[in-house]
């Protein structure tokens, strides 16, 4: 009758003495391998992740967030990676022909235009529609479409 409580003793204090895992995996942050300059799109090979604490919440925790994204701002070798220094790497560019793509409910209607700006995944950008001449605002979805909420 001992037994039971003897292991159920152990398993407390071992969920006691665990250290609290952060995302599948002890806390950590990335860090540059070289300096990062503008417009650069990072790479695998561009950072790695180290363990310890991060200062702010703004800092990258993993390689997934920062991988395929462009640089903002100039980042030093071995500096930590901070997420307002990067953005989604354009897909849709000025001048470029895309699809205005407008949903309501199970109605789906496009046109084509012609992209005033650059943007990417999520951005709101400025179209012209090539049928009309007007101007719409709309979100890029993926490339070279732009969703217009109506």
């Amino acid at each position: 009758m001992g037994r039971p409580a003897v292991v159920i003793a152990i398993i407390l204090l071992s969920l006691y003495l665990t250290p609290p895992l952060h995302a599948g995996g002890p806390e950590g942050v990335v860090i540059t391998l070289r300096p990062l300059g503008i417009g650069e799109i990072i790479g695998r090979e561009d950072v790695v992740w180290k363990e310890g604490k991060r200062r702010s919440p703004r800092e990258a925790s993993s390689i997934e967030e920062v991988v395929g994204k462009r640089v903002r701002r100039p980042i030093g070798k071995g500096n930590r990676v901070k997420l307002d220094y990067l953005e989604e790497p354009s897909v849709v560019r000025r001048g470029e022909e895309v699809i205005l793509l407008v949903e309501k409910g199970n109605l789906r209607i496009t046109a084509k235009g012609i992209a005033r700006e650059e943007g990417g995944r999520g951005d709101l950008i400025m179209v012209e529609n090539i049928s009309s001449g007007k101007v719409v605002t709309g979100r890029v979805v993926e490339p070279r479409v732009v969703k217009v909420d109506f």
